[in-house]
Parts: structure tokens; sequence; C-alpha cells
């Protein structure tokens, strides 16, 4: 939780006591001020999911919608995240980046995709998220679907949006080791189906089906 008092009320939604605590402060000050973690009272409101705080903030000062935190998480990212379709649609109809990265270059997909919201998810991608994009550790939002075992968006990436359901990443590993690792037996019925090939050697020269614990051998027989 944030050290600032501002940011406190933003993200508990707090509208009344945030316009008493600006008023009686310069306002510039205030609204830019960074806490602990390099964040606004606008990556607050998105955390705590506050779009009527962020309709506020943004209506009445000039802010940098795509401003970043310490870590790079911007307000779209963390909107995203959170699971608040509003604020990402809000965001993205002002035009903030669904590509930018934070410092592991994580994108707004990889978290809609890791946190389950199918429908943030699908947001995403029709404002521009590219879903074949890799974090520094070569996963993409596949492979985040994928550990998770979240069906609706393996589907949604592999049938409606073409994502590479082969991607390696820097470990040699894609989506269907990622599967298989977890147990998610019918996440890889749903990646087989669409492709993903079961005798892929990682830099282990493990293939899926090595990891599977015989699961993924009896869905190929």
């Amino acid at each position: 939780m944030s050290e600032l008092e501002h940011c406190r009320m933003a993200y508990k939604g707090n509208i009344n006591g945030l316009k008493e605590k600006i008023d009686s402060n310069q306002i510039e000050d205030l609204i830019r001020k960074r806490d602990q973690s390099g964040r606004t009272v606008l990556h607050w409101a998105c955390v705590g999911g506050r779009k009527e705080v962020v309709d506020f903030l943004v209506g009445n000062y000039n802010l940098d919608l795509d401003d970043q935190d310490e870590t790079g998480w911007t307000p779209l990212m963390i909107s995203s995240s959170v699971g608040s379709l509003p604020l990402v649609k809000f965001f993205l109809e002002k035009d903030c980046d669904p590509n930018k990265g934070n410092v592991n270059m994580q994108r707004p997909l990889h978290y809609a995709c890791s946190k389950n919201h199918p429908a943030i998810v699908k947001e995403l991608v029709e404002k521009g998220a590219d879903c074949n994009l890799s974090d520094r550790y070569g996963h993409t939002p596949l492979h985040r679907a994928a550990s998770k075992g979240n069906i609706k968006i393996i589907e949604m990436l592999c049938g409606d949006f073409k994502a590479s359901v082969n991607r390696a990443d820097i470990e040699g590993s894609t989506p269907l080791h990622f599967a298989c690792e977890e147990e998610r037996i019918e996440a890889c019925k749903v990646l087989l189906k669409y492709g993903a090939n079961p005798n892929y050697k990682n830099k282990e020269e493990k293939t899926p089906i090595d990891i599977s614990n015989g699961g993924l051998l009896n869905l190929i027989k």
C-alpha cells in the first residue's frame, strides 16, 4: 500500500476526500508526487479499479496516461492485471500503448492472460496488442495462459488471434511444455488441437511428453 494518503484515498475510491486533499495543497505537486514504488495517484486509482477517480483526475489535470512506475507498470497494465474492463477500454480509447512493457518486458496482455481476464484479452488484441510479443524470459501471453490452464484464453489466442503455438522461450520450452509441467490436461488438449508439437525438445532435450507424467502421452495415442 502507498505511503501517501492521497494515493490511498484514490485506491479506496474516496473521491471526496481526494478532492479536499488536492484543494488544500499545491495541485500540480500532489497529483504528480510519487510514492515509494514510483506510483502516482493515477496508478493507485487503477490498482483499486476506481474509474470514477480516474475520470476525475484525467478530466481535470494534464496527465501522462502511459506513465510508468519504478518497475515500468503503466495505468493500462495495472488495469489489465486487476481485471477492470471499463478502465482498460478507457485507456485504449485514449490511445495508450497496449504493447508498452515493464522492466521485464511484460505487457498488459501477459497479465490479462495469467489472471484469466478473457474480455480484456479480446479488447487488448483488437486494439493492437501483439499476442506474440515475448518478455525477457521469452514467455508469450500464450505461455502464461497455458501455465495457468486458462482454457478460454488459450482458445481465443490460438483460434481467433492466431498466436504462435510452438513459440519457445529462452529455455526452449513451448506453451505445451508449460501446460504439461503444471498438469493442465485440458489446456494440453486445446494446444494440441491447434498444432502444438508434443515432440518439441527444449534446451534440456525434454519434450512435453517427457515432463507430462504420462498424461500427454495418453492424449496423443
